[in-house]
């Protein structure tokens, strides 16, 4: 159930921006959460399946370690993806903010996005289905709410950064780390 609101929010939320704004700025926002996903996808190295499988609810250490360990890897997987590929013209948007505070913003979020990834699969661990698919629920319509001040015109400088921010924040780490007032690792 989760997939599917997080499949169908993604959807969603495209679809209205694409009808809403121009398109190459929304395809530049859309390179720019590609990228932070394909970061994501190689910074896993088997940490979800290994947290699945050698966490239990008695295992906090070994799952905040984990948690570390991953935290660590998208930064420096994100710090080599801008050195390397950072002069391509997907990161265009993220240097108008200059180029301290675009790096910050993408490392920032590689960070959340890792994270995210874990928190989750510990969710899974412990058999908490209702967080899971409520945390897919919550970031698939906070990317839709987001979408309203677009709309009005709000995010008027630099659309494909606003675009980028509104498709990844959602899912980044705060959301998922924090589901109500219970921290998932304790």
């Amino acid at each position: 159930m989760a997939i599917v609101f997080n499949a169908v929010g993604g959807m969603l939320f495209w679809l209205v921006v694409a009808r809403l704004e121009n398109v190459d700025d929304v395809g530049a926002a859309q390179a720019l959460f590609q990228a932070m996903t394909f970061i994501t996808f190689i910074t896993n190295m088997g940490l979800p399946v290994a947290m699945a499988h050698y966490t239990s609810p008695n295992t906090v250490n070994l799952a905040n370690w984990m948690l570390t360990a991953r935290a660590a890897l998208a930064v420096g997987s994100c710090i080599t993806f801008l050195v390397v590929a950072g002069w391509a013209e997907v990161f265009a948007p993220l240097w108008q903010w200059g180029w301290l505070a675009g790096s910050a913003t993408f490392v920032i979020l590689g960070v959340g996005f890792a994270a995210a990834v874990l928190i989750e699969m510990r969710l899974v661990t412990l058999r908490r289905w209702r967080m899971v698919v409520g945390r897919s629920a919550v970031a698939a319509l906070g990317r839709l709410v987001l979408v309203i001040p677009l709309a009005l015109g709000i995010f008027d400088g630099n659309l494909a950064l606003w675009l980028f921010l509104i498709a990844a924040l959602p899912l980044s780490k705060p959301l998922a780390q924090r589901f109500g007032k219970k921290n998932v690792f304790i």
